[in-house]
Formats: C-alpha cells, sequence, structure tokens
C-alpha cells in the first residue's frame, strides 16, 4: 500500500523541491539576468516570503521587506536606515524614493548595496487618481533605463506580493514577471501534519500522540486528510489540523472540507454545492454513465498514483435541457465525497481584451491547488459564444476560449471538470476532440425504463417510498412519454403532491401524477425540431448515457428512442 511507512515514521527528507523553492528558483535566475520588477499573487504570504528570502539571497541580494505598518525593515525586523526623510507612514512614494536613490547611489566598487524589496499590499496604493502617481514612479523605475540598467554593485529590485489581486493593466505589458504562488503541494501538507503530531502530548496518562498514529496508520486515512487539505493555505492547514487532533484525537476530514466550502466562497466566479443526499441513487437513469463514474473515481487512489495511472481530466455532458445533466454533477460530488463547485466563466469577463484570460489563470491556479474537487461549468456553449458567432466583444470571448483549452489540455491538479452543453453545434470542433476530456456523453430524453426510475427517485427524495404508495409506475412512464427528467420530477413533485395535498393531504397516487402529466405540454412538443436534430447529430457521436430499453426496435442499434 503506497504511503504506508508515512503513518508509521517521520516524513523523510524529500528529494524534489517544494512548489515553491521551485517558484523561488525562478526568482533567482531573473535576478541574476538583472529582472527589476515581480507581481507575485499570493494567498499564503508568510510562506511566500520564507520560499523568497533564500531565493533572494542565492541571486546575490539582500532581501528586505516594506509595509506600511511596519516600513522597511531586514528580515530580523530590524529598521532600515535610508534617507533623512524616509517616513513610512507616509505611503509607498518615500520607500520607491529610497529604491531609486539606492540604485544611483555613487559608492565604491568594492562596495555592494545590492537589495530586494518585498512589498507588501501594494496593490491599493495603485487605484484611481491619488495612485497614478505611484504607479507611474514605478514604471519609470522598471524601464530599461531603472532599476535594471543600474550599476551592478548597487543593483536594486522590488518584489509586490499581493493577497489576490493582478498588477492593474498599466503594469500588464511586461514590465513585471505576473507569478501565482503556489499553495503547499501534497508532500508539503504532509510534512505539516507531522510537524502537528509531534507536538502532541504522548505520556502514559495521555497517549494522545501513539493514537493519532495508529489512526493515520489505517488504510486510506492520512491520504484522505492529506487531500482533504490540498488547496489550502500553510496557516490554514496547520489551524485545521491542530483544531481536529486537539478536539478529536485525529484528523476530522470533514472540518477540513468545510475550511475549503470558505474558500471557494469567497470567490465571486465560484459557487460551492452542498453533497446531494443519495449520491446516483436521487438519480433515475443514466445507467452507462454512473458506471463509468464510478470506474473512473480509481485513478484518483494511492494505488493508481503509485503504479503511474494518468488522472481523469473531466467528461463532456450534451443534450437535452432537463434530462439530468446539471443533477449528475451534484450526485457526483456526493458519491465520490468530493466538494463540488460551479464556476461562472461570464462572471470572470472583463471589458478588456486579455483582462478575462488573466482571471480565468487564477482562477484555474486556484481549482489546480484545491486538489480533488469537481468543477461544473454549465451551458458553456453560451459563456463562449462570442468566440464561435462573431459577436463584437472586443475578443473578450475568444480570450476565454483560448485560456479553457489551454488549461484543459495542460492541467495536472486532481479536479475533475464536468461540462454541460445543450447546444454543442455552438461550440468549436476543438474544444470536443479527445484529450480536452475524457469522454464526452450525450443524454437524450429519458426512455421509459428510466422514467419509471426517476419518478421513484423523486418520490424517494420526497420522503415517500413508490412501492408502499402502490404508485404503478409503468403507468406514470407512459403517462410522462416524452418528459424530460424535470419534467417527470415536477409532474410529482408540484403538480401531483400539490392536488393530493390540497385534497384533505392525503397521500399522492398514481392517478394524480397521470393527470398532473396530461396538463404538461413537454419541451420534446413545444421544440421538437431543435430536439430532433441535436439527437440526430449527436446520439452516434458521443457515448449514449443510458442502456436503450430492451424492448423498443432500436435497442439493437444502440439508439434510444423518444417513446411516444
Amino acid at each position: 500500500m503506497p504511503n504506508a511507512k508515512t503513518a508509521e515514521a517521520p516524513v523523510a527528507e524529500r528529494n524534489t523541491p517544494t512548489r515553491g523553492q521551485t517558484a523561488g528558483s525562478a526568482i533567482t535566475l531573473a535576478l541574476r539576468a538583472r529582472c527589476a520588477g515581480f507581481w507575485i499573487v499570493s494567498k499564503d504570504e508568510s510562506r511566500t516570503e520564507q520560499d523568497l528570502i533564500p531565493a533572494i539571497a542565492k541571486a546575490g541580494y539582500r532581501p528586505r521587506i516594506w509595509d506600511i505598518a511596519n516600513g522597511a525593515v531586514d528580515i530580523d525586523g530590524s529598521p532600515v536606515r535610508g534617507n533623512p526623510d524616509y517616513n513610512a507612514a507616509e505611503g509607498p512614494d518615500e520607500i520607491l524614493k529610497m529604491i531609486e536613490d539606492k540604485s544611483k547611489a555613487n559608492i565604491s566598487n568594492s562596495d555592494t548595496d545590492r537589495n530586494v524589496w518585498i512589498l507588501r499590499d501594494l496593490g491599493p496604493w495603485l487605484e484611481g487618481v491619488a495612485g497614478a502617481v505611484t504607479l507611474r514612479k514605478i514604471r519609470n523605475m522598471l524601464r530599461p533605463d531603472g532599476l535594471s540598467g543600474t550599476a551592478r554593485n548597487v543593483a536594486q529590485a522590488i518584489i509586490i506580493v499581493s493577497s489576490g489581486d493582478s498588477p492593474p493593466p498599466a503594469l500588464s505589458n511586461g514590465e513585471l514577471d505576473v507569478i501565482n504562488w503556489p499553495l503547499p503541494d501534497r508532500d508539503e501538507i504532509n510534512e505539516i501534519l507531522e510537524n502537528q503530531i509531534s507536538v502532541l502530548p504522548n505520556s502514559d496518562s495521555n497517549p494522545l500522540q501513539t493514537r493519532v498514529k495508529e489512526a493515520l496508520g489505517k488504510r486510506g486515512v492520512r491520504d484522505s486528510a492529506v487531500d482533504a487539505a490540498v488547496g489550502l493555505s500553510s496557516l490554514e492547514v496547520q489551524t485545521t489540523f491542530a483544531r481536529s487532533l486537539i478536539e478529536g484525537g485525529s484528523i476530522d476530514v470533514a472540518a477540513i472540507s468545510a475550511e475549503k466550502k470558505r474558500l471557494i466562497n469567497r470567490e465571486p466566479a465560484l459557487t460551492y454545492y452542498e453533497p446531494r443526499p443519495g449520491g446516483f441513487d436521487s438519480v433515475g437513469g443514466l445507467d452507462l454513465f454512473k458506471e463509468e463514474m464510478q470506474r473512473t473515481r480509481i485513478t484518483f487512489t494511492p494505488e493508481a498514483r503509485a503504479y503511474g495511472l494518468k488522472l481523469a481530466k473531466g467528461v463532456m455532458l450534451l443534450g437535452v435541457s432537463g434530462c439530468g445533466k446539471t443533477l449528475s454533477c451534484q450526485a457526483l460530488g456526493s458519491e465520490w465525497g468530493w466538494p463540488v463547485m460551479r464556476l461562472d466563466i461570464n462572471a470572470l469577463k472583463g471589458k478588456y481584451v486579455g483582462e478575462s484570460e488573466s482571471r480565468l489563470r487564477s482562477i484555474f491556479s486556484l481549482i489546480d491547488a484545491i486538489g480533488q474537487v469537481i468543477v461544473y461549468i454549465d451551458e458553456v456553449e453560451k459563456a463562449l459564444q462570442g468566440a464561435t458567432s462573431g459577436a463584437s466583444d472586443g475578443g473578450v470571448s475568444s480570450d476565454a476560449l483560448g485560456a479553457i483549452l489551454t488549461w484543459m489540455q495542460d492541467r495536472s491538479g486532481q479536479a475533475f471538470v464536468m461540462m454541460t452543453a445543450n447546444d454543442p453545434s455552438a461550440l468549436p470542433p476543438e474544444f470536443l476532440r479527445k484529450g480536452r476530456f475524457d469522454d464526452i456523453w450525450f443524454i437524450d430524453l429519458p426512455t421509459k425504463s428510466e422514467r419509471a426510475s426517476i419518478s421513484a427517485a423523486t418520490l424517494r427524495s420526497n420522503g415517500r417510498d413508490a412501492k408502499k404508495l402502490g404508485i404503478d409506475l409503468h403507468a406514470v412512464a407512459d403517462a410522462t412519454a416524452g418528459f424530460t427528467g424535470a419534467e417527470v420530477a415536477a409532474a410529482i413533485e408540484h403538480d401531483a403532491m400539490f392536488s393530493a395535498f390540497a385534497d384533505g393531504a392525503r397521500e399522492v397516487t398514481t392517478e394524480d401524477i397521470v393527470s398532473a402529466a396530461n396538463k404538461i405540454i413537454p419541451l420534446s412538443r413545444t421544440s421538437s425540431e431543435k430536439i430532433e436534430q441535436l439527437r440526430s447529430n449527436w446520439s452516434s457521436r458521443a457515448r449514449l448515457a443510458t442502456r436503450p430499453d430492451a424492448s423498443t426496435p432500436q435497442a439493437q442499434k444502440n439508439v434510444r428512442t423518444l417513446d411516444f
């Protein structure tokens, strides 16, 4: 069993650098090439600086830190002595002037005063009219005749560390190297866990450390704890691990997942979905899709990782609106025990060319860092409409399309992406090719057996058992011929149950459901031409999500029927 030794012995010294150390090495090389400006987006400021300081020193510079509260300090906290009129409380303009003065200082060639200044929270000082002067000073410093063109022995550089904001457009044209600093990887999280365990009491009267090690030594427990913490900052990992160990004597995966929910919800374009009770049992039909998703789950296991198996990337769900695409996404999260989050691409679009792409790259970095999560993107063709229909949006949709295609092809995170489309003809061909997704599934109108299954699942979701109520599911399936899954559910939980409640709050009957169904004009009639075109174009180009009813003539051809 991979990683079994980790639970029984201290973590061995790793032979490969951490993600942060790798990013730090890139900083070292850039500084040696006399790059003078960096913008680092980091949700883990303390850990980022811990990685930056040795990287700066390795490049032959002295690391120094500035913020509005403490002013300019060395890494030991002692104040930096600069110009006589330097006053940290007045804002960043003074520290920028001091940096510029140092770069122009005339000192002996045998002396050096090479510094890299880590500037915290500078973003708000660059906004609006008030920030125009500060912004202009930074741009002047980053010109070829600015910091990068000074004498070697007085070389200066600036690193702006931001908690999540991208640089303003005026600094997005090559003046700064923009870096999204990585969050802790699995090995780092494992090390944090070991450090938390090492400080636990382990006396005869309170052998807490021994009990925790025994609990984590059980099959899959440690991996589950580490996987749940992927995507949190080092401080968040330490806090959740410490709280869980002290309160429960082990790692509470649910508590860690709650922290991850908070992380997801603070991003405007992301929405956290609570697990759907019942998982796939709450979704009627789609048996082939369900079976494949159960098999897909094994690619994320420690055994598969040790075997070298490639992680599953995701699926595209095509088909008629209301036939269970969205429901399947929510149910899969419950089935796998993973959080589900909806990504709204439109919420990330900016009005400038390049702005949407930058925002998407940032959110994709966060998704990759979160680790095991199901990312649900609904009706993706609408979000990318401007990229394929020639809409005059200034290239904004084309930016989004390019960013999504690149991420879907090259990403290495553990997120499983589920996209849905009601009109696949609006998607570019390169979007649907193999490699972006593991499979493309077509979800058609439900067959008769599926409608019976959907009816039973709908009643079950409302606390009722079709068999105990004596509901004739075959009669319901006949009455709902041509219905989408959503229409079958609505006939039961809205119309039929309403009628039963209005009639003395009695239990719902087969007659209630059939009567409700007879009053509904389904989508298959109001949009029959569009649905037929969709079925004829895609039922043979994508994997079918369910087995055809054996009683239908088309069953041997593997084509589903409308049953009406």
